[in-house]
């Protein structure tokens, strides 16, 4: 008479051996998988901030006034800053240097981090900031800044009550974490005449 032949099964330590090995796997590609998460988010908060400026790029156009781009609240130690889009009254962005916030009305605002919207609303992403800016490849400034696109595309620089034009800006976004450490390297958004806003990869 055969007896027929017992399967064995895994033994409880095999068990615990392949949990340990995939609990070893799992940290080791946590921090990977966190730096690609927070990359892709990034990316998606400068695809807005492009956004906003090609809308504004493009309603400049469409109705045949000027519209300015207004960056507020760059921080290099935390998450703050707001964009904001306002449509002058006039095509030239001259004629609304002198006084922006009388000749402009708000259409569009993203605030980040710390900073407040309209009616107290909460920010975009809570730990992206506007980090600083650049225009015409000169040095790295943290000062608000406006921009104002006329109907024809070409960016101006509004500075003490005069419109200067710009070949080439860029606004730096940097990701923090809860404790105001930067997670990631900065992105840079590219503004220039020819193809609008994008981010540079």
């Amino acid at each position: 008479m055969k007896h027929a032949r017992q399967s064995r099964g895994y033994t409880i330590g095999e068990l615990l051996g392949v949990m340990v090995i995939v609990a070893v796997l799992s940290m080791v590609a946590y921090p990977a998988i966190r730096a690609l998460t927070a990359s892709s988010r990034d990316a998606g908060i400068a695809g807005d901030v492009a956004g906003i400026f090609n809308r504004a790029k493009d309603q400049a156009r469409r109705r045949n006034r000027a519209v300015v781009v207004r960056f507020r609240d760059f921080n290099r130690n935390e998450p703050r800053g707001k964009i904001e889009a306002r449509e002058a009254t006039a095509s030239g962005c001259g004629a609304i240097a002198d006084d922006v916030e009388g000749k402009t009305t708000l259409f569009a605002e993203i605030p980040f981090g710390g900073t407040l919207g309209p009616n107290n609303t909460t920010a975009e992403d809570t730990l992206v900031g506007l980090l600083g800016w650049t225009i015409n490849n000169g040095g790295n400034q943290a000062a608000p800044l406006e921009v104002c696109v006329n109907p024809k595309g070409s960016i101006w620089q509004i500075s003490e009550n005069a419109a200067r034009p710009v070949d080439g800006l860029s606004v730096w976004i940097q990701r923090f974490d809860a404790q105001n450490d930067a997670l990631s390297l900065p992105r840079a958004v590219d503004f220039n005449f020819a193809t609008g806003a994008r981010l540079r990869m």
